[in-house]
């Protein structure tokens, strides 16, 4: 596990999740999920310590302060392998970096674990062990974690093609092979690129083509000198690098979930539900409840 891709995200965007869009609006397939968290919080015991693996800038922390029995928590760990730095709205919300792999909690000291999109990208057979080591007996485990046929596993996997295919051009790597003479010179080389690979990916992956574009035309409609835009380009470039990490290790991630009944855990939890949250009758996430 590496906390490297997520470092400088969350360190670098000031919002509670990477999808960039608050649960708490209940549109479309946020609302699905915001609507299965307000139902789960409402079973959480009176003076719960939960724990929130995967927990990011606190984005499922922050949808449990607004719940009406958010005051009857005792405390709430933010538990990721990265070092979040992002505020709190309550005291009794905290970050903790650690790995999940290896808890730094006592052995039936939790009552509550969650996790959304979060603990699917570490191994889960070491970390459901983990999961069941701290829990108190009957604690719960809830987890919402990426699926595999979801639309956006479908969409990383379209997106990380069209990265991966512009990162093999000179314009995101310092033209280190190539020789730019002149600012017109090097804009007519990039929008080149930009209608070749354009005119080459499929229909379903020209937005992708289309948004980086719009990053480097806003860099090369500046009036910095030659070096500066091709500094600025190169940035561009190691920014989508880091993207494509992510989005490798998302799809990783749903593989895995795909996988996990088939996982030796099932023997550390007294019982376990599997399910699918829907959208639009396509599959948005999977589901795990399970009790020790």
């Amino acid at each position: 596990m590496s906390a490297t891709p997520w470092q400088a995200y969350w360190q670098s965007h000031s919002t509670h999740n990477s999808f960039m869009h608050d649960y708490e609006s209940g549109e479309g397939p946020y609302g699905v999920i915001e609507r299965y968290w307000q139902s789960a919080f409402a079973t959480f015991p009176k003076d719960a310590v939960i724990v929130d693996l995967g927990a990011g800038n606190g984005a499922l922390s922050h949808l449990y302060s607004k719940h009406e029995h958010a005051s009857l928590c005792q405390s709430w760990q933010n538990v990721d392998y990265a070092h979040i730095t992002a505020p709190t709205s309550h005291p009794w919300i905290t970050h903790t970096q650690a790995d999940m792999h290896a808890l730094p909690f006592a052995n039936n000291s939790i009552d509550i674990v969650v996790s959304m999109y979060g603990v699917e990208y570490s191994d889960l057979s070491c970390t459901l062990a983990e999961v069941a080591r701290v829990l108190k007996p009957n604690g719960q485990c809830l987890l919402v974690m990426h699926h595999s046929q979801s639309i956006i596993t479908k969409q990383s996997t379209i997106t990380l093609e069209v990265i991966n295919s512009l990162l093999q051009e000179p314009m995101l790597n310092g033209f280190t092979d190539i020789v730019m003479d002149s600012t017109d010179a090097l804009k007519h080389y990039c929008f080149q690129v930009l209608t070749k690979h354009l005119h080459q990916l499929p229909e379903n992956a020209q937005e992708d083509v289309k948004l980086i574009g719009q990053n480097v035309y806003n860099i090369l409609q500046s009036n910095d000198a030659l070096v500066d835009l091709i500094q600025h380009l190169t940035l561009l470039g190691q920014d989508l690098a880091a993207q494509a990490q992510r989005l490798a290790l998302q799809i990783e991630a749903a593989q895995q979930v795909a996988q996990l009944q088939s996982i030796e855990f099932k023997s550390s939890f007294t019982n376990w539900k599997f399910s699918t949250l829907d959208f639009n009758a396509s599959p948005i996430a999977t589901t795990m409840i399970a009790v020790k």
